[in-house]
């Protein structure tokens, strides 16, 4: 046998031993993923079922102190002239009011969180969907030279979904956005239907995420902002309602030059739903 055969014995078993070691590296690297992510769906489950037990048992004392409070207001504006003492007596009972309240609101959150419900689909602008939550936060966002811009391709972008879920989504993203611009600048409202999937997208010329955070934006408590400013489960919950939708949320980012968060929706026929259609068509 010539040398060259043997050269070219040696690189194909040479070749072959790189393909099986590629393969095997390969298959270890996939089992790594599907072990992580089975972890991380135990580690799911068990904070959503530890979040709604710490929930139920902070709103019974929070319920609780927040009757009391009323009820010492209701006391100190009977029982007390007006006076510099009487007046910060009832501003501190007004603080702890509001303090109670954004305790409950937190909780409320982490309910929302946990819970399993089922959507109620039907027919859903989500051009008016938009519009109906940009008025919620476009007065307030005016305070700080804010301007939210529509860019909305169809007057009737009509998909079958849950509209009050998807209110509760486009509503978290849009104080997001106003939050991240601070002042002085503009988010943008956009919403499309391109037969598959309709979008509403979000935009802000706020400061961006870097980009070891974009990862991490969707995960449960985690927030950029400071301490007392939020609870770092707003996304989450929106994650989790998009996917409960049978869609998905997307985020773009450049720091220094705003983020773009886009809610996609199933804009086909719900599953199911088509033979239904064609049942109801028969009869």
């Amino acid at each position: 046998m010539t040398p060259a055969f043997w050269l070219c014995s040696a690189m194909l078993l040479v070749g072959i031993a790189f393909f099986a070691i590629s393969k095997e590296r390969r298959c270890a690297e996939e089992k790594k993923d599907i072990d992580d992510q089975i972890i991380h769906s135990q580690k799911m489950s068990v904070l959503g079922e530890l979040s709604s037990g710490i929930a139920h048992e902070i709103n019974t004392p929070l319920g609780i102190i927040g009757q009391e409070t009323e009820l010492l207001q209701m006391l100190a504006n009977r029982s007390f002239n007006a006076g510099p003492d009487t007046t910060e007596l009832l501003d501190r009972l007004e603080q702890i009011a509001l303090q109670v309240e954004r305790c409950g609101e937190i909780t409320h959150q982490l309910l929302d969180f946990a819970r399993k419900t089922g959507a109620i689909f039907q027919a859903t602008n989500l051009s008016q969907v938009s519009e109906d939550m940009i008025r919620l936060v476009e007065r307030e966002a005016s305070y700080n030279n804010i301007i939210i811009q529509r860019e909305f391709t169809e007057k009737e972008c009509m998909v079958r979904t849950d509209p009050s879920l998807v209110r509760q989504v486009v509503l978290n993203l849009l104080q997001n956005a106003v939050q991240a611009v601070e002042e002085d600048g503009n988010v943008t409202v956009s919403t499309r239907n391109n037969g598959k999937w309709a979008e509403i997208t979000v935009s802000d010329t706020g400061c961006g995420i870097s980009s070891e955070n974009l990862r991490r934006v969707f995960d449960p408590f985690f927030t950029t902002k400071p301490p007392g400013k939020g609870t770092g489960l707003g996304l989450s919950i929106c994650m989790k309602i998009a996917q409960r939708l049978g869609g998905a949320i997307h985020v773009r980012s450049e720091q220094g030059r705003g983020t773009d968060f886009t809610l996609l929706l199933p804009a086909t026929e719900m599953p199911g739903e088509a033979q239904e259609s064609k049942t109801k068509t028969r009869l």
